[in-house]
């Protein structure tokens, strides 16, 4: 099926899109060419849909009632005070994590390393909330699977789970890797979901099952995402829950399925991409699980949790302005990225984050000036003497620069025309796409001429948090490319 690659639209590979014409299924999303304009569909017989729209979200009913028995004990039992709900309860009034043998004020982690003070904290947890920072490169997802191992090394049941299965996957493959399969991994998923590739994972195809595997002791670890920490039978199945990616998911979410562990650990960082997806609350209440912990400041209080402040990924140029900009100055360098060098020339080239003016007007959605630009600089940096962290050099390749835009049109359009230009395809995408992603250089497109040319909000477009993932992708070079009206 053919579309036009300017429009904007929110249907992805993987997804169950909806035909309007006859409210029903229109198939299972295969595969998208953003910069041919096709899509192709797995479907079953009936009349081709003229067009899509986005599939109906998946029913809340599990975490309303979640958040109903939370609200019940609450009314009854009052907010403070052990008993079932505590981890929701602490985390709601944003307490000081309650840690064994804490002495009760000061910085959680005192002088030790972040990651000796992650385990021991987390084999302290007592009926808490604690929140966990990772900024770009800092390690968290090996951070989180190193307080999972010495958890379950200790007889602790353990939950993991995320806005979708991807990320939870890629979780309980770290805990493997870090434990050498010795800790029994188990996952709530259908087989279309893909599941982790874990040696041994045992893949539970309905909720009951998981829930009775760790009740039962048969299973050390279970990874699944809301809909199954927010059941009813699920309530008190394991000591701690991990959250990952705690700066998409919401504060009502984290709640529901908060009830089914002693304590919640959540990790992520509220200065990358916010949630994937919103919906209408009170005041207040529509904040992440992270943003509601930070209370709108930059950096996690040290007091209330940990900010792992050490990245691996890029160089001090680089990590200056990510630093300063969102960070608060906390954000510090490995030595190790200072060998991280791109050998300079024309138009750029060196390492820090570079400003790339372009004039054009007329531009909303797609900038032919900004994407021939963009080929041109991707041509002259092929072919650099590019070296890495551990001081070997290599010829730069297409596939070492990451190139983000804000729209899909933008997307397709530096496509297209790198692909006329070097013959080959770029590594280019919205920042969703490259969360977690990282290369030796990384170029943002703008595309707007103006806030007026632009088909989004100015909440959009001067995102500072897409604005981060985008710089921090980079290892050694960030560029920003973009109309100087806009700035």
């Amino acid at each position: 099926y053919r579309f036009d690659p300017a429009q904007e639209y929110k249907v992805k590979r993987g997804d169950g899109p909806i035909d309007p014409a006859t409210g029903k299924g229109a198939g299972e999303v295969i595969d998208i060419d953003v910069a041919a304009g096709t899509i192709d569909l797995k479907r079953t017989g009936g009349p081709h849909p003229r067009a899509l729209i986005p599939g109906k979200p998946y029913g809340s009913e599990p975490m309303r009632s979640s958040l109903l028995r939370l609200a019940d004990h609450v009314i009854e039992h009052g907010i403070e005070g052990d008993g079932p709900y505590r981890a929701a309860r602490e985390l709601i009034l944003r307490r000081r994590p309650t840690i064994l043998s804490d002495v009760g004020s000061g910085p959680l982690a005192g002088d030790e390393a972040p990651l000796d003070a992650a385990v021991r904290i987390a084999r302290g947890l007592n009926g808490t909330a604690l929140g966990i920072q990772g900024p770009p490169g800092t390690g968290k997802t090996w951070t989180a699977a190193r307080m999972i191992a010495a958890l379950v090394g200790d007889g602790r049941r353990v939950g993991v789970t995320a806005q979708s299965h991807k990320v939870i996957g890629n979780l309980l493959e770290a805990v493997s890797r870090v434990a050498g399969g010795t800790i029994r991994i188990g996952q709530r998923a259908d087989a279309d979901d893909g599941p982790a590739d874990v040696e041994g994972l045992t893949v539970f195809g309905d909720s009951a099952g998981a829930i009775g595997a760790l009740r039962e002791g048969s299973i050390d670890l279970v990874g699944g995402t809301s809909w199954l920490w927010a059941r009813p039978d699920a309530l008190g199945a394991i000591d701690v829950l991990f959250v990952d990616e705690a700066g998409q998911f919401s504060l009502a979410n984290a709640c529901a399925v908060a009830a089914a562990a002693d304590s919640i650990v959540l990790l992520g960082d509220p200065n990358q991409l916010p949630q994937v997806s919103n919906g209408t609350h009170p005041e207040g209440a529509e904040a992440s699980a992270l943003e509601h912990l930070v209370a709108g400041a930059k950096t996690i209080p040290p007091d209330l949790g940990l900010f792992l402040g050490t990245t691996y990924r890029m160089h001090p140029d680089v990590n200056a302005y990510v630093s300063d900009a969102f960070y608060e100055g906390r954000l510090e360098t490995a030595p190790r990225t200072a060998a991280q060098l791109l050998a300079d020339g024309p138009p750029l080239g060196g390492v820090g984050v570079r400003y790339a003016p372009l004039e054009h007007g007329g531009a909303g959605n797609r900038s032919r000036e900004e994407a021939d630009w963009i080929a041109r600089a991707i041509e002259s940096l092929v072919g650099r003497a590019w070296t890495d962290s551990d001081g070997r050099t290599r010829p730069l390749e297409v596939r070492d620069i990451l190139i983000v835009a804000p729209y899909n049109a933008q997307v397709a359009e530096i496509q297209s025309t790198v692909e006329r230009r070097l013959g080959t395809s770029p590594n280019v995408g919205t920042v969703d796409k490259f969360q977690g992603r990282e290369a030796p250089v990384a170029i943002y497109s703008m595309t707007s001429s103006s806030l007026d040319d632009a088909p989004r909000d100015f909440g959009f477009l001067y995102s500072g948090n897409r604005l981060n993932v985008a710089i921090s992708r980079a290892q050694g070079l960030a560029v920003l490319v973009c109309e100087p009206a806009l700035l």
